[in-house]
């Protein structure tokens, strides 16, 4: 699987996560099918590998929340050194 952090779109969400939710999701519907077919092995096989891929979405998140909150304190570092904002009185 490709690297999937540090790939951001604007709204802060990585899109690679996104994409991974859809396989997650269409790998759950498979794995349901295969179990009412009886076919154990596939279940499971199916059952590791979602396992894997729940297991990198984790990841994947926790990664997003670390450049989040370093934005957010680059941000509110960048505030703390601005010259005061003058407010025009009416």
């Amino acid at each position: 699987m490709n690297d999937i952090s540090g790939r951001l779109d604007p709204e802060g969400l990585s899109l690679d996560c996104a994409a991974m939710l859809g396989v997650l999701w269409t790998g759950l519907v498979h794995a349901e099918e295969e179990m009412d077919k009886g076919d154990v092995r596939q279940t499971i096989w199916l059952a590791m590998e979602l396992s894997k891929l729940a297991a990198e979405l984790s990841h994947a998140e926790s990664e997003a929340m670390h450049v989040l909150k370093e934005h957010y304190r680059l941000l509110t570092e960048c505030e703390d050194h601005s010259p005061p904002r003058i407010v025009a009185s009416a």
